[in-house]
This record gives structure tokens, C-alpha cells and sequence, in this order.
């Protein structure tokens, strides 16, 4: 079975249908500015007829891997031991697939990735994707790739005990691959309202019973 077989068979996740929806047919097309973008960051060419998905969840990944790996589903209960279902909606934001090549992509829209952020996720899909997981993806010659995705690069991320990032994730000089994200229509640097809850006085605060827009 094919990487993009595998993956829809789980794509359930209602906003991406609520936009195939709201956009038609059309949209099953990744725009050309971000393939050109996406080229770039990885150095492989995107196809046109590339699969899409946003906010796949970690679970379903597992599962795909496996049907990817399997051929067909196995009705039988599966070792969990290893933990890699987790029974939560920890996602991916989004899934890029065509061919033999996996593309997960994780996004910060207001502000750039930090050392924590990236290293609370970046364990259960070095599980998932390292070679301790039986090898299923080097086995059926599947390449990944995970990207970040953010207005700004993120500078000096780091890894506990300075380790390397994993090959699936790295540049040619180590460092995370990085593609930018717009957030805007045009160039211009856009000037977002933020809603936060306060005391009475304007102090920020989670038990105040005010709000306010900065």
C-alpha cells in the first residue's frame, strides 16, 4: 500500500473537510508559492498532485505507518507497550505525502519555536519514525522529513546534552529544517489584536474578571 493511501484511510479530522468543502475541488492543490517554499527547505521537488492534511493526529500516524508497512489492517490488538498511542489529539499540523515521501510540518504562527516546545514533541516521533520503531520506514524505502514552520527562524535551538537533531530533521549544517510562514497577503509586517483576561485595574491576570484588547 501506498504512504497516501495509508494516511487518508485515517484522515477524519473535521476542519480539513469543513475546507475541502468551503473551497471545492480546487483545493486539494497545494498553492505553488508554498511548494516552491517547501522545495527550498528540503531540496526535493513537490509535485502538484502532493496529498495534504492538517491537524493529523500522532495515533493516526502510527496506525498509517503500520497499514503502510502491513498492506492491510490487522484486526488483532496490537503491543503498546512502547507507548506510541497515546489515546490524546497530540497532532501534526500539517502532513504533506506523494510517492515514497512523508512531510510533517509543525507551525508557530506569533512567535518562534523554543528549545521546550520542540523537545516535548520531538520524543514520541523520534519513537515513531527512529530505527527502533522495527524499521518499517527504511524497510518500504520512505522518506521523511519534519519542518518547522514560523514568521521567523528560530535561533540557537538546542537539544538536552546538546545531541544532534535527527537526519529526518536536520539540515545539511544541523541545524532544524526551517521553511517561512506568512501571515499576511502582502509583505507588509501585520499588526495582530490580542483578548486577554485582567483585573479591573488592566493587570494581565488568568483569575481576573475584566478583559481587555492589546
Amino acid at each position: 500500500m501506498k504512504i497516501v493511501e495509508a494516511l487518508k484511510k485515517f484522515n477524519r479530522k473535521e476542519r480539513y473537510w469543513v475546507i475541502r468543502n468551503a473551497l471545492g475541488p480546487t483545493s486539494n492543490q497545494l498553492g505553488e508559492g508554498f511548494r516552491v517554499d517547501l522545495q527550498r527547505t528540503i531540496g526535493i521537488e513537490i509535485p502538484e498532485d502532493a496529498w495534504w492534511s492538517i491537524d493529523y493526529h500522532i495515533d493516526w500516524l502510527v496506525g498509517a505507518l503500520r497499514l503502510f508497512a502491513d498492506g492491510t489492517i490487522v484486526s488483532k490488538p496490537q503491543d503498546n507497550s512502547d507507548g506510541l498511542v497515546k489515546g490524546n489529539q497530540e497532532d501534526i499540523d500539517l502532513i504533506v505525502a506523494f510517492g515514497s515521501t512523508l512531510i510533517l510540518i509543525e507551525a508557530k504562527g506569533e512567535t518562534s519555536w523554543s528549545n521546550a516546545q520542540l523537545n516535548s514533541k520531538l520524543p514520541r516521533l523520534e519513537a515513531i519514525l527512529g530505527p527502533d520503531y522495527r524499521g518499517l520506514y527504511q524497510q518500504h524505502e520512505l522518506s521523511v522529513y519534519f519542518v518547522l514552520m514560523s514568521p521567523k527562524r528560530s535561533m540557537r535551538l538546542l537539544r538536552p546534552g546538546n545531541l544532534p537533531w535527527p537526519n529526518w530533521m536536520s539540515a545539511d549544517d544541523g541545524t532544524p529544517l526551517w521553511m517561512p510562514m506568512k501571515l499576511a497577503e502582502t509583505d507588509e509586517s501585520p499588526s495582530f489584536y490580542k483578548v486577554t483576561r485582567c483585573q479591573e485595574n488592566g493587570d494581565v491576570s488568568e483569575l481576573g474578571k475584566s478583559w481587555k484588547v492589546f
